[in-house]
């Protein structure tokens, strides 16, 4: 059985790396060549009765970051004796999850000595919270979204440092809609400083891109 995944992302949460070879001997692996064993694997895609395709200790095969094959893992096992293997019979593997909502922060504002409270009386008070790197904060919630099997985002927060936050947006990875907040007290400088975050960062092989995120009337 051979199948092609275009650029799905595949998502495992283990710690290990092995070989195809026998587990007696010190094989040199290929590590452009990557297998991803599971006792499930969710493709994805449809059966012919349109149920969630899912099949049972299958493997996806992947060269040089991108997944060209799905089978049954003996079977990709024996065509790439020299590929490094992630995964096992414990695991399960699916394409990455998305979050389709999010303010992103690596800390908590409790964390910063920010109590939470009614949204309007916190939002007045978020001043008086401790100050922190925007680009590591902002990085530190990419890396747990990694952690939990995220691989694509859409966030929306307010244009504050928002060259840094873009920036780790990039150095992450992932795959992230960037919507800067715009709202009733916007000037030329605002789309002047959105343009050049675009100019500087999007590109047609980026995994980034930013859109206008309009603030509710009610702020």
């Amino acid at each position: 059985m051979k199948r092609t995944l275009g650029a799905v992302t595949i998502v495992l949460f283990l710690f290990a790396l092995v070989s195809c070879a026998t587990s007696g001997s010190s094989p040199v692996t290929n590590a452009a060549r990557v297998i991803v064993h599971g006792k499930y694997v969710i493709t994805g895609e449809s059966t012919a009765e349109g149920k969630l395709e899912i099949l049972r200790d299958a493997a996806v095969f992947e060269e040089n970051g991108v997944i060209t094959e799905i089978g049954p893992f003996a079977a990709l096992c024996q065509r790439y004796p020299d590929a490094a293997i992630l995964g096992g019979e414990r695991f399960v593997v699916t394409p990455g999850f998305t979050n389709a909502h999010h303010h992103t922060s690596g800390i908590t504002y409790f964390q910063t000595g920010h109590v939470d409270m009614v949204l309007e009386t916190w939002l007045s008070q978020m001043s008086n919270a401790a100050r922190s790197d925007r680009y590591y904060k902002e990085l530190a919630s990419y890396l747990k979204h990694i952690r939990t099997g995220v691989t694509s985002i859409l966030q929306t927060d307010n244009p504050h440092d928002a060259e840094n936050w873009v920036r780790a947006a990039k150095d992450s990875g992932l795959r992230v809609m960037v919507g800067i907040a715009v709202g009733g007290k916007t000037d030329q400088s605002f789309f002047d400083s959105f343009d050049r975050l675009w100019k500087k960062h999007i590109t047609p092989e980026s995994r980034i891109r930013l859109f206008f995120a309009p603030w509710g009337v009610h702020w």
